[in-house]
């Protein structure tokens, strides 16, 4: 049997107050159910925005960063995955290369007779000596120090004791000079440096030594030809020096 719906219980029922609660409980809900909506709206949106972005930077041949967002578009991204679009980290920019300060050289033809002149009285001795001991030429010793450093006025020769250019190579754990980019080997005097070019000469081509160290026509075709360096004027040079300053004198 059903209990009697007393006078109080109509009053509760029908009380403003119960209507006021209830009614603002709906809005509430509403309110968070709309708000919800809009959320998940915004990031389809975001994601859509992001996957065609994509799409576009590999069809220009871009690099996308590898976060599954793209591929799990199609299906209806999550929260996570739609954030992960938003926060991608940007790509760092490449590092500038490092400018070169390029030295001006100074060419042969701007030193003087004189000075070549110096140059041959100073280190004639020495060519002399390294011929007798490794049996290269003395003219070519000098002519190639002449020709390489400009007689001395190179920032190689200056610098770095070094008079004929010789490079740093893979086998060469000396001190080295950097001169408009390229590395040079360095020497703690000019006669070490004589020294290295002629130990350079021997080992790069020990073929040479059957030349004599009397014939330095020879020699100078052989140095063009085994590439001692790119100068395709190196022969000629080399046999003009000589013939201008006499030192085949040094030869005998």
């Amino acid at each position: 049997m059903n209990a009697p719906v007393t006078e109080t219980m109509k009053k509760s029922i029908l009380s403003p107050g119960l209507f006021v609660r209830v009614g603002i409980i709906l809005i509430a809900v509403y309110i968070f159910m709309h708000k919800e909506v809009n959320l998940e709206l915004n990031l389809q949106n975001i994601a859509t925005e992001q996957t065609t972005k994509d799409n576009k930077e590999k069809e220009a041949g871009a690099e996308v960063p590898e976060d599954g967002l793209s591929e799990n578009a199609s299906e209806g991204p999550s929260i996570l995955a739609s954030l992960s679009g938003v926060f991608r980290k940007k790509k760092q920019p490449e590092p500038k290369a490092t400018k070169v300060m390029f030295v001006a050289q100074p060419t042969l033809a701007e030193v003087g007779s004189d000075q070549i002149k110096d140059y041959v009285e100073r280190f004639g001795h020495v060519a002399v000596s390294e011929a007798r001991k490794f049996g290269i030429p003395a003219s070519i010793t000098l002519a190639n120090g002449i020709y390489q450093s400009s007689a001395g006025r190179s920032v190689q020769a200056k610098e770095a004791h070094n008079h004929f250019s010789l490079p740093c190579t893979a086998d060469w754990d000396g001190m080295m000079k950097d001169v408009n980019g390229k590395c040079f080997r360095k020497y703690e005097s000019a006669w070490a440096g004589f020294r290295g070019h002629s130990r350079f000469i021997t080992n790069t081509y020990p073929q040479l030594k059957k030349l004599g160290k009397k014939n330095h026509q020879a020699w100078a075709k052989a140095l063009q030809n085994e590439g001692f360096n790119k100068d395709p004027k190196l022969e000629r040079e080399l046999l003009r020096i000589i013939k201008e300053y006499d030192l085949s004198r040094f030869d005998q």
